[in-house]
């Protein structure tokens, strides 16, 4: 069934509501968490990209040590955020400049928030759009209230990246 990183996603999904972005937040779940999964997805982003989205996320959690994401950001303890890019997708130098481009900037606003940039073997779904981001979210052993932390300097680092200081919200440009 749905799990704690389903909440992850909603709390993204309100953050970015907050800053007056409009999200098509699709949780079907395309179980069992198989070598398939994504396969089995790509019918699920194909469907949300007919919305003229400006970026497509897939949100996950990690399975690593808890001391590899928990972080202190503006003096807030939170999980850090790590990316990923799937190397076997034909968008992945793009998709590796955009979150070369996340991660400056979230650098610069939210330092530690950023984990880093992974490259994956995988395609991810990302083959499909040029601003298409796996995010992991903590790991399955941090609590999910500093996921949840996560989420909003996470939205406002988005929100300028892919609207320009002249058009991300002031909530976004206050920090």
């Amino acid at each position: 069934g749905k799990g704690g990183i389903h909440d992850v996603g909603a709390e993204l999904k309100k953050q970015f509501e907050s800053l007056g972005v409009e999200v098509f937040y699709d949780e079907t779940l395309h179980l069992p968490h198989d070598s398939g999964a994504y396969t089995r997805s790509q019918t699920t982003a194909s469907s949300l990209l007919r919305n003229d989205l400006d970026a497509i996320f897939d949100i996950h959690r990690d399975a690593t040590p808890r001391k590899e994401y928990i972080t202190t950001v503006n003096g807030e303890t939170m999980s850090r955020v790590r990316m990923v890019i799937g190397s076997a997708n034909a968008n992945s130098a793009v998709n590796k400049e955009f979150a070369l481009t996340i991660k400056a900037y979230a650098d610069e606003v939210y330092p530690g928030l950023i984990k880093d940039i992974y490259i994956g073997k995988g395609n991810y779904n990302q083959q499909l759009f040029d601003r298409a981001m796996l995010f992991e979210f903590g790991t399955n052993l941090i609590e999910k209230e500093y996921v949840l932390k996560s989420c909003e300097p996470l939205a406002k680092t988005l929100d300028v990246v892919l609207f320009g200081t002249q058009n991300a919200s002031e909530k976004s440009l206050e920090d």
